[in-house]
């Protein structure tokens, strides 16, 4: 498995199932951990074990549209990742504008423009 965030893993954390990127990989090969960290998240995961890992990302299927992760993150990407991480109001924030994203038009002859 390649690290350095470019493959995305999912694993059960805490009772729920979570896909987060593979960032590290140690070199003890009689005790191999894999260290994850969530795209918007301020830290790093704990370590597990190979055998903890459920599979690898290949697809997310979001509002009925399947969609490919990116191989790693833009530069753009990962400094909002940072800001939501570290702060609720930009959380707030981009929760409401991908909301109003998927909000269908309630004024045809404004959205047409």
């Amino acid at each position: 498995m390649r690290t350095g965030g470019e493959n995305a893993a999912t694993l059960r954390q805490h009772g729920r199932l979570i896909a987060h990127r593979v960032v590290f990989k140690t070199d003890d090969p009689e005790a191999p951990r894999l260290i994850t960290r969530g795209d918007a998240l301020p830290s790093q995961d704990s370590a597990i074990s190979p055998a903890e890992l459920l599979g690898k990302v290949s697809g997310i299927l979001r509002a009925g549209e399947w969609i490919q992760p990116p191989r790693r993150l833009s530069f753009g990407a990962r400094t909002v990742a940072m800001l939501v991480s570290r702060s609720g109001r930009a959380a707030g924030i981009l929760a409401r504008l991908r909301a109003s994203r998927r909000r269908p038009c309630e004024h045809e002859a404004l959205c047409q423009s």
